[in-house]
């Protein structure tokens, strides 16, 4: 596999995580953090043998890649505290 499409795929994860967080914002603390032990429990889980292959790891990594930016960088996306919606 090219090392173009590893760094096109997971560049993309992170830029999408960082996407999702800029545009909804940090949601409650506790959903990032299970963010981040979910991926780590998934980088830790080893591939059976019969689904090993170059687009599985692609694919879990990619996922890792998402979690990992999603819940450690949402400290950097929170709402003020002022903030107040404005309601109809």
């Amino acid at each position: 596999m090219s090392s173009t499409l590893v760094l096109l795929v997971y560049g993309g994860a992170a830029v999408l995580a960082l996407a999702f967080l800029f545009f909804f914002h940090a949601k409650h603390w506790y959903w990032h953090g299970a963010s981040v032990l979910i991926a780590l429990g998934i980088g830790l889980i080893p591939i059976p043998v019969q689904y090993a292959s170059p687009a599985t790891d692609l694919t879990i990594g990619a996922l890792v890649v998402f979690l990992l930016f999603w819940g450690l960088l949402a400290p950097l996306f929170r709402r003020p505290l002022n903030h107040r919606e404005k309601h109809a």
